[in-house]
């Protein structure tokens, strides 16, 4: 590793530095690195420790008088000036960790940390080992400048291959029964239906990459014990807080985990994400054309229960906000909310012999999608009754033309 080294150019009666290379490691209080810790002058240049906690930052045109910072998840912010630097090879950066109080007992941040690595390893050994298929119901409901404008349900199939459970390559292949949709009212020409394909990513524990799933990347959380207990089903959960906030994210994320007391199992995690205000870039685009996609915030739940020891996805809720911009005049021409949900059924060990539907292929376009309305599908869809439509959405839906008259048309 480089030494650091400073040159120092006498102009007028202040100092300047023409250029500092930084390069440093950061430890905690038990001289053990603490990965990824945010490395920051004067809020203009950063970058990140690697997973040694080692990290590396060249400063141009700089004065001795100029602020470096560090700052970790769990541990208290370090602060220094490039004249308190000094000479060391390399230079040593210790953090001190965050303490609170929880039950009259004074706990750090590492100790919540630790306790879901715990958590993440049991879960690890609860993930299904063979192919298995599921039913499944699929919900998606658009709103518009406040008014809904389009619905649409599916039921299906679902076959999940269940060796890997990786990011990024899509493992589920389903096969659709019966698919029903309202009339559309957007005004803004959306296209994109792959929202179905989209559910299946949203799975974190089946895509846990760069997640609060991800063991690799819990380091990157701030994870707290929360002093709140409750029962659900006859069983007495704990719960966990997470928080992810990077200056150099455009995202951040708060969350909470729900674990069964004893057994420490997995029962659910809810997560919202926001813009980040202090993301230099501004704004996050979803799309091109005339169009200008601008994320807001989402907000995602899952549930899971567990069959013969083995954990799986019970139900998943996502929804999101985002505005549209018109990129001629710049100005917000429509907010647009959107709401999925993903109810599953029993699992069904099946490694072989499933036929996915190879005309749906994996873009799931629900919009195009040819079918026929049956009524007598959706009132036996033991999935459907069990998680029938919200009234607050029914009702507005149907407020013109019944929804069942909506879908018999579509079926046409």
């Amino acid at each position: 590793m480089k030494s650091l080294y400073i040159v120092i150019l006498l102009l007028s009666s202040h100092l300047i530095i023409a250029q500092v290379d930084v390069e440093g490691v950061v430890l905690d209080a038990k001289k053990q690195p603490v990965p990824y810790a945010f490395v920051g002058y004067n809020n203009q240049f950063f970058t990140s420790a690697g997973e040694n906690g080692e990290f590396s930052l060249k400063i141009p045109d700089a004065k001795e008088t100029d602020t470096i910072t560090v700052t970790a998840l769990g541990f208290v912010p370090y602060e220094t000036t490039l004249a308190q630097l000094g000479s060391a090879k390399p230079f040593i950066i210790t953090l001190q960790p965050y303490t609170f109080e929880l039950d009259g007992v004074t706990v750090t941040y590492s100790e919540a940390r630790n306790h879901w690595l715990k958590a993440l390893q049991k879960l690890q050994q609860a993930l299904p080992g063979m192919a298995y298929t599921y039913p499944a119901y699929f919900r998606q409901v658009h709103q518009e400048n406040g008014t809904y404008v389009r619905l649409i349900e599916a039921g299906m199939t679902v076959y999940d291959v269940a060796v890997t459970y990786q990011a990024g390559i899509l493992q589920e292949r389903f096969s659709l029964q019966q698919v029903r949709r309202s009339n559309v009212y957007e005004r803004n020409g959306d296209e994109h239906g792959d929202h179905l394909v989209d559910m299946f990513m949203e799975n974190c524990v089946r895509y846990p990459s760069r997640t609060v799933m991800d063991a690799k990347a819990v380091m990157r959380y701030e994870v707290n014990f929360a002093d709140c207990h409750c029962t659900i089903c006859g069983d007495s959960l704990e719960m966990l807080t997470y928080h992810y906030r990077q200056p150099n994210d455009p995202k951040i994320l708060d969350g909470k985990i729900w674990l069964y007391k004893g057994t420490m199992k997995l029962f659910g995690l809810e997560e919202t994400a926001s813009r980040n205000p202090n993301f230099r870039q501004g704004g996050i685009s979803l799309g091109g054309g005339d169009h200008h996609w601008m994320f807001q915030e989402s907000r995602k739940e899952l549930r899971f229960e567990y069959a013969e020891g083995k954990v799986y996805l019970s139900s998943l809720h996502f929804e999101y906000l985002h505005h549209i911009q018109d990129r001629a005049v710049g100005m917000i021409r429509y907010e647009v909310a959107e709401s999925f949900s993903f109810f599953c059924g029993a699992p069904t060990l099946r490694p072989d012999g499933f036929l996915p539907d190879r005309t749906f292929a994996r873009s799931g376009n629900l919009y195009s999608r040819k079918y026929q309305y049956q009524p007598a599908f959706w009132e036996q869809y033991h999935l459907a009754i069990e998680n029938p439509l919200p009234i607050e959405v029914a009702q507005p839906f149907s407020g013109k033309v019944p929804l069942d008259e909506q879908f018999k048309r579509n079926g046409e």
